[in-house]
């Protein structure tokens, strides 16, 4: 996680020093010396006293002295370095021997300076402007960092913004995010809050689920949906940052947000042509479908048509002979005239194949009747197979597939000919027929 942002308080024209020292007079002859270079100094009677000011009012020095009661001046350092909110305080001790182990310690350890006692008030003020000089280029350097980022804010086309943890209250805005939200240019941004720039259930799914995470791990990253003053929703791809404090607690979110509701749109309508498309092939499947069933029932269909249309012959060759027979029965027939009839009748029955007849009807009613079953066997087997009729899941019988891709036969004068299911038929004559 990021340190905390925004957390650049004025300065005062004056320098803030904190003297630490158990000796009053101590402290107040270096606070009257300081004071004629405009040093604002603040007092401290013991190290722990002194740790906690320095906590309090962030000087911009610290001079401390070595030897004390309790913590000494090497305790003091340690635990101002410790502190993040401390730990880049610049400290000067202040000793009575220069040679001590603990000093050279110290200054290892990175104290800025040191200062031997007894020491005029010159030698104090050339210990301290040096740092204070010190101190001041790197105010001024943090102030043109802080210049150069908030610019650099200001020009990205990206959604910037800043809110109090707590309150939720917004910090900042950059003018990207004014112009997404609809948000004036002058207007104050402090007036606003998170929960005014989210639909409501997007902003409960933010506080319950998306700032834990990012309080957890530092960061979020994801998708959500923004809401402008005007009420405009606007999709975002958004991560959203956790800053520490110099207090070592989390104080305020900082989120980066892009708008993708173009991007959106877009897949909206790459997933609608997709759609269409997964149509438009269920209409071609379902076509070629029609043509295979088509194509499947053409042979049962044509067995049908051809028996009726040899049964429609036959039945007419019959007619005739029936004719005949009528004849035959006429009482009032004379002799020579039944020969005659009777020679007829041979004659007709031979032209007709008569026996033949009698063999093939049967068979080409039974084929006629196989026909219609396999017809009525396909229509019902693709039936069950592509519309069980049931919400869930159910089991298929795949014979009534594997059947739609049998083969039929037929035998023909002692030749076994496959035909495949959709193939013509062969034309039916005396000694030929299908064997179903």
């Amino acid at each position: 996680m990021e340190s905390s942002i925004f957390t650049n308080p004025a300065r005062p024209a004056e320098a803030r020093v904190l003297i630490i020292n158990d000796d009053a007079g101590v402290r107040r002859l270096v606070r009257m010396a300081l004071r004629r270079v405009s040093c604002n100094c603040f007092e401290a009677a013991d190290g722990a006293d002194g740790i906690a000011r320095a906590r309090e009012i962030r000087p911009d020095l610290i001079l401390c002295d070595f030897s004390m009661p309790g913590m000494n001046g090497y305790q003091v350092l340690t635990a101002l370095q410790a502190d993040p909110i401390t730990s880049a305080t610049q400290i000067i001790l202040m000793t009575g021997n220069a040679e001590s182990a603990d000093l050279r310690k110290s200054m290892e350890s990175g104290a800025d300076d040191y200062l031997a006692k007894p020491f005029t008030r010159e030698k104090l003020v050339a210990a301290v402007e040096p740092q204070l000089s010190k101190r001041r280029r790197l105010q001024q350097h943090e102030v043109e960092i802080q210049r150069r980022l908030f610019a650099i804010m200001e020009a990205t086309p990206d959604f910037i913004g800043v809110a109090d943890l707590k309150t939720g209250r917004v910090i900042y805005m950059n003018r990207a995010a004014r112009i997404m939200m609809g948000v004036a240019p002058d207007a104050d941004v402090t007036c606003y809050f998170i929960h005014q720039f989210h639909p409501g259930s997007v902003h409960e799914h933010i506080q319950n689920e998306i700032i834990p995470v990012a309080l957890r791990d530092g960061l979020w990253r994801g998708e959500t949906i923004f809401r402008r003053l005007d009420g405009t929703e606007v999709f975002m791809a958004q991560l959203i940052l956790a800053h520490i404090s110099a207090a070592g607690e989390v104080d305020c979110l900082s989120t980066i947000a892009r708008d993708i509701t173009q991007q959106k749109r877009d897949q909206q309508e790459r997933d609608m042509m997709e759609v269409h498309l997964r149509h438009a092939q269920k209409l071609e499947s379902i076509g070629h479908l029609a043509a295979g069933i088509a194509h499947e029932i053409n042979t049962p269909t044509q067995y049908v048509g051809d028996n009726i249309s040899f049964l429609q012959e036959s039945f007419a060759e019959l007619a005739r002979l029936d004719v005949l027979y009528d004849r035959l029965l006429d009482p009032a027939l004379v002799s020579p005239d039944r020969e005659k009839l009777v020679a007829q009748i041979h004659e007709a029955r031979a032209a007709a194949n008569h026996g033949y007849l009698l063999n093939e009807i049967p068979r080409a009613l039974t084929q006629a009747a196989e026909g219609v079953t396999r017809v009525s066997h396909i229509v019902r087997a693709m039936k069950e197979f592509s519309h069980p009729g049931k919400d869930s899941k159910t089991y298929v019988d795949l014979n009534h597939a594997i059947e739609l891709q049998k083969s039929s036969w037929l035998s023909c004068q002692g030749r076994q000919v496959v035909v495949g299911m959709g193939h013509a038929t062969a034309n039916r004559s005396p000694g030929c027929s299908p064997a179903g």
